[in-house]
Parts: structure tokens; C-alpha cells; sequence
């Protein structure tokens, strides 16, 4: 047992390294922490009245540390709408459009660390709105995209157990398995973006006084972890 547990923890450990060495690795694992950070401060100050100054400066550091992550991020979207053929299909429509949203969503976040520095005076609170709502329209694409998807495996999958005969569960096939991984992923997905969606639009009409931390933190949480999972090698 004692064994095992060691291969456990060195397994871990090893992905957990490899994780860190992408940079959507680290950017997840900060916004899990920021998340984590705002629910742990709402919560202690909801039981016990105290609000530890500490958590909210980690919040505050690591929020700057991930629009560094976030720089020039837009030439990814940017370049798969160049790549990408016109839209033949209402489906491939709306992945485009979700490239565009995320296009400029990025587009927004930049020129919003670049004014929050002193590069350029731009008004934050204003593109922070428009940013929101571009994030919103990602977000409710990108769920779009993910459930055609996951209509797309499970009837693969279906076809796979008529056409052998065999049960989902096994693991020994390879086409089963690597169909089951790609359902994980995508629900996975469905998961993230539901999530996000509330503070999608949160940030697009101004209502993160009103949401309050408590609310913010959990949804932000339970999306921060789904997308550290999504990155978990």
C-alpha cells in the first residue's frame, strides 16, 4: 500500500510539473486560487465578522500576474479565423464567431492591463463592460459547440457497441477509449462554460458590487477547476 501511495504521489506530482510548464497551466492555476481566495475571504467574513486583508492582495497580484499570461493572446483566435475557410454550416458559423468573440475579448483585456499601468488613458470600467459581453457571446458559442460535440461521441459511441458488441466500459478497445476520453473532455467543457457564463455576465453590466464575492468566488471556482482540469496532462 505504502508503495502505491508512492506511485500515487510521484505520478501527481509529475503532472502536476508538466501542468506548470504551460502557460494555460499556470494560468488556470492562479485563477483557481483567486477564485479559491475570494470564497475563503466571503466565508470567513460571513462566520466570523474578521476580513483577512492578505487574501484579497493575492487575489489582486495574481489577477495582474494572469493579464501578463494573457498578452497578445487575440493572435491565436485571430490566426484561426484566418485560417479557417468561410463558414459552410450553421456549426462552423458559430465557431468562428466564437473566435471572433475570444478575438476581441483578448483584444479588450490587453488594452486593459496596458491602461491599468500608465501606457495609454483608456477608461477600464468601460472596456471591462464591452469586454463582458464579447466573453458572454464566447461562452454561449463555445456551449454550442460543445453539446453538438457531445451529441457527435455518444452517437459514435452507440455505433461502436452495436457494430462489436461490446460493453462501454471496455477500456480495451482503443476507439471506445479514446471516444470516452473525448466525452470527458467535452462535458468537461459544458462544464467550464456554464460557469463562466454568470460572470460573463456579471462583468458586462457592472454587477460584481451587487453578485458579491461570495457568489463571484464559487462560480469562478468550480470553473477554474474544471479548466485546470482540461489542462491536467
Amino acid at each position: 500500500m505504502t508503495s502505491a501511495v508512492a506511485h500515487f504521489d510521484e505520478t501527481f506530482v509529475r503532472k502536476f510539473i508538466h501542468m506548470l510548464d504551460k502557460t494555460n497551466g499556470r494560468d488556470k492555476l492562479y485563477r483557481t486560487i483567486i477564485y479559491g481566495s475570494r470564497l475563503l475571504r466571503w466565508t470567513i467574513q460571513k462566520t466570523t465578522g474578521v476580513e483577512y486583508k492578505f487574501l484579497k492582495i493575492i487575489e489582486d497580484h495574481l489577477s495582474d500576474s494572469r493579464k501578463v499570461f494573457r498578452l497578445l493572446k487575440w493572435l491565436s483566435n485571430f490566426r484561426a479565423l484566418v485560417v479557417k475557410s468561410l463558414p459552410s454550416t450553421f456549426l462552423e458559423f458559430v465557431d468562428h464567431l466564437r473566435h471572433f468573440s475570444l478575438f476581441v475579448y483578448y483584444l479588450y483585456d490587453q488594452f486593459i492591463w496596458m491602461a491599468k499601468i500608465g501606457l495609454v488613458r483608456l477608461d477600464r470600467k468601460a472596456l471591462g463592460l464591452r469586454a463582458g459581453k464579447w466573453w458572454l457571446l464566447s461562452l454561449i458559442c463555445g456551449i454550442c459547440l460543445n453539446v453538438s460535440a457531445l451529441q457527435k461521441i455518444n452517437q459514435k459511441l452507440d455505433q461502436e457497441k452495436a457494430q462489436q458488441g461490446v460493453s462501454l466500459q471496455n477500456l480495451e478497445n482503443p476507439n471506445i477509449r479514446a471516444l470516452l476520453a473525448k466525452r470527458q473532455t467535452e462535458s468537461v467543457k459544458i462544464v467550464k462554460n456554464i460557469f463562466d457564463s454568470p460572470l460573463a455576465v456579471i462583468n458586462a453590466n457592472g454587477w460584481k458590487d451587487r453578485a458579491g464575492p461570495g457568489f463571484i468566488g464559487f462560480f469562478g471556482l468550480v470553473s477554474s477547476l474544471a479548466g485546470m482540469r482540461l489542462q491536467w496532462p
